[in-house]
């Protein structure tokens, strides 16, 4: 893995106290790497999950944004590593066409909340990425993988086309870094090449190094590889408009390998019964004249406090076999690139055994902490099923299979021309297609104010165990929180009830979308939306669902429509679908069935 750390390419934003710019400015440390495939074993019926190990080597290197090459992921998908910290974007080929090439950006998850726009992929082997710095200014960050010398020359020469036509886009004025894999030789004609080359290249010239030469000289790109030891940023100083290219051979490792001693993580306090019931015997009564606002923000703010001081943070916790043995891991990968290291300081047949052989001891290590954990999991997942918990049935389940992977597409503007990149254009229109798919005119009288024995149930009714959202209450707050708590909520609701207004508060919602895996990614009609409200606006909804369901049960829905009848599910129609196939077939007659998908179908 070759690594590139460079001193004045840091992230942020000018202060006037110089002592907080030290504190929040950093360098940043790149890396490009080969990895040789990141895809799962398509004999295997579970996934591997490879891009764990790959965080565990990123993070002992305190690599911030890692440039990987030949990982052989289709299509352009992202996956969120949280224990170590990162995020995968990847570009790769059509799930219909041959597994080949592939790049992906690992970031950390902190530089990612940062980016006004995610990184974009352009083809399996080319992606950009524009970093914003501090003082208003951006790097363009491209990762390239190119072709080896076998491939045609045509194949070539379209790979430096679009690598042309990428680099015009940059602006000008944005500092560029193209890092990758260039399967290429560039020669020792440093005097022929000024300001590309210096002495310290190695090698001979081929026909791929030409054509790395010539884009170099085009667009200002210096190749720092070729500056020898210990002067890979050299020259970023002093020259604000200076360009550079970084191509990183994949066996080069840095000379000090800093790793960090994973803090034990802190159990939470168990609470008494009736800590927020006598809490709130001490909240101040709120000022008569003050806004339904007011009260509800003094409300929800003492309800967070008092959760915060008797309940603590929660620490995420993600059941998986390499999270669960991350200090193993770390020390077997510790020892490995300790052997690593001294066999790159000195080439000898004792260095280069010890290192395969420590190399082979890591991988049969790694597949016994896998399969023991899987064995583990295994009876655990029996057992859940013996006991018919279903719920941790299916948490367990989906703790096998590790994060899950998400989209990353473009979207198209609402008029299907314009293709949209930045994040804030993204959750824009995200916001104007689903209030034109949700927000439609409804004729309601049921109007009588909420009451005190609807808010319990509705409480009752929320699923336990949920994350909370981003105020950090979580539904137990509520359950257990006493009845002064539910009198106060339902005081609330009555009022603004009454007033014919919802708090806003009750209907901010992070909306995620999920891709419908059929038609164009780029559409957001392809994609289906839940909204994720926070514990009081699912109290407030529940209540107005159950309202709803109690009259439509009043036969204004079909039989036909078991997923909104209490007590059915989608699971009855099934039954009724194989019921007239299996009277057809008794019947000899023939049977005609249509399946309808509608375009707004959520």
């Amino acid at each position: 893995m070759g690594l590139l750390h460079c001193k004045n390419l840091t992230a942020g934003t000018r202060t006037a106290d110089s002592k907080s710019l030290a504190a929040r400015v950093r360098p940043l440390t790149l890396a490009a790497w080969i990895v040789r495939s990141l895809l799962d074993n398509h004999r295997s019926n579970r996934p591997e999950r490879r891009t764990a190990p790959v965080t565990r080597e990123l993070a002992s290197y305190k690599v911030d944004i890692a440039a990987l090459s030949e990982t052989r992921f289709s299509e352009q998908r992202q996956l969120e590593e949280v224990g170590a910290g990162y995020i995968f974007f990847w570009s790769g080929r059509p799930k219909a066409e041959r597994h080949d090439a592939g790049v992906v950006f690992a970031i950390w998850d902190d530089i990612v909340g940062r980016l006004s726009c995610l990184p974009q992929g352009i083809n399996d082997r080319l992606m950009s990425l524009r970093l914003p710095l501090r003082g208003g200014e951006f790097a363009a960050i491209i990762s390239a993988y190119a072709l080896p010398m076998t491939i045609s020359d045509a194949t070539k020469d379209k790979f430096y086309e679009d690598l042309h036509a990428l680099l015009a886009t940059v602006p000008k004025v944005d500092k560029l870094i193209v890092h990758g894999d260039f399967n290429v030789h560039v020669g020792l004609d440093h005097a022929a090449w000024q300001g590309v080359l210096v002495p310290h290249s190695l090698g001979s010239c081929k026909d791929n190094g030409l054509l790395l030469l010539r884009t170099c000289a085009e667009h200002r790109l210096l190749l720092t590889n070729t500056f020898g030891e210990g002067h890979v940023d050299a020259p970023l100083v002093g020259d604000p408009r200076c360009r550079w290219l970084e191509r990183s051979p994949p066996h080069h490792l840095p000379d000090e390998a800093p790793t960090a001693t994973p803090t034990k993580p802190q159990g939470m306090r168990t609470p008494g019964n009736n800590r927020i019931t006598e809490k709130l015997e001490d909240l101040h009564a709120p000022d008569n004249n003050a806004t339904v606002e007011a009260r509800w923000c003094q409300l929800r703010n003492f309800i967070q406090s008092t959760a915060l001081k008797v309940l603590g943070r929660a620490r995420h916790q993600n059941q998986d076999w390499c999270d669960d043995n991350d200090a193993n891991i770390s020390n077997l990968l510790v020892e490995k690139n300790e052997l690593h290291k001294a066999y790159t300081g000195l080439r000898t047949d004792a260095t280069k055994a010890a290192f395969v052989r420590c190399r082979r001891l890591v991988q049969q290590r790694l597949r016994e902490m896998q399969d023991a954990w899987m064995i583990r999991k295994a009876e655990e997942i029996q057992g859940y099923v013996d006991r018919n918990e279903m719920k941790n049935f299916f948490k367990a389940t989906k703790a096998i299979y590790g994060p899950c992977i998400k989209g990353t597409a473009p979207l198209l503007s609402s008029d299907g021309t314009t293709l949209l990149t930045e994040k804030l254009q993204i959750l824009k229109r995200w916001a104007v297609h689903f209030r034109n798919v949700l927000n439609l005119d409804t004729n309601s009288d049921l109007d009588l104010p909420p009451s005190l024995p609807e808010n319990i149930r509705a409480v009752q009714q929320i699923s336990s165990g949920k994350a909370p959202e981003s105020d950090a209450i979580s539904q137990e707050v509520y359950t257990h929180g006493g009845p002064r708590l539910m009198a106060k909520l339902t005081t609330l609701f009555q009022e603004r009830w009454c007033q014919g207004q919802i708090l806003q508060d009750f209907k901010d919602a992070t909306i995620v979308h999920l891709y419908k895996h059929m038609g164009d990614r780029q559409l957001c009609d392809n994609h289906k939306g839940i909204s994720l409200l926070k514990t009081y606006g699912k109290i407030f909804a529940r209540i107005l669902l159950n309202r709803l369901n109690g009259h439509l049960e009043q036969g204004l829905l079909p039989e036909s429509q078991c997923g909104f009848h209490r007590h059915r599910g989608t699971s009855d129609m099934i039954y009724a679908a194989r019921q007239l196939q299996e009277k057809c077939q008794e019947m000899r007659t023939h049977l005609y069935t249509t399946f309808l998908d509608l375009t707004k179908a959520l």
